[in-house]
């Protein structure tokens, strides 16, 4: 952390020198960034945002963790659908992670729930996602997309590599 500092100090202090000729010497910079840096963090310490939570509004992914069968321990995969707003969510149970099992896993749900979200929110998980686009576009999987018009749900996609945009369900699935 230290040498990254040190590194970003000194291209300040180059930039500086070389775009509006200042004369002081690279101490001065280090010295300047090390107390900035260090009010920034005082006035960081508690701030936070709140987070918005929609009635109605799911989140889906899928997880895995150990489970004991004829007394032995396997890892199994499980598709969770969580409810930020209410804080509760639904898990399935499955023998492998594909589109087969992703659908009966929201199907099951909904069958269950008596209903279905009016937004569900998803990583771009392959049994949905065929290839993210430029511009955040996808081209879904045939069977996704029949499944979605047949239900009449709006979905969401988080940005690649983001799943943290679903921190509710990533919370079940991946618990501290």
């Amino acid at each position: 952390m230290k040498k990254k500092f040190q590194r970003t100090a000194q291209r300040m202090y180059d930039q500086l020198v070389e775009v509006h000729n200042f004369c002081g010497g690279d101490h001065t910079v280090r010295r300047y960034v090390s107390e900035r840096r260090k009010e920034l963090s005082k006035e960081a310490e508690g701030a936070s945002l709140p987070l918005e939570t929609i009635p109605g509004t799911a989140q889906v992914d899928f997880g895995k963790a150990p489970f004991k069968y004829l007394n032995e321990v396997i890892e199994l995969p499980f598709l969770v659908m969580s409810f930020p707003d209410a804080n509760t969510f639904y898990f399935q149970v499955f023998p492998s992670e594909n589109t087969e099992y992703l659908l009966e896993g929201l199907q099951r749900i909904f069958q269950q729930m008596k209903s279905v979200p009016k937004t569900i929110r998803f990583d771009n998980l392959s049994p949905a996602v065929k290839k993210v686009h430029a511009k955040g576009e996808r081209a879904l999987t045939d069977m996704f997309e029949r499944f979605v018009l047949h239900y009449g749900f709006e979905y969401e996609f988080c940005n690649p590599a983001k799943g943290n945009e679903k921190g509710h369900v990533e919370n079940k699935v991946y618990p501290l």
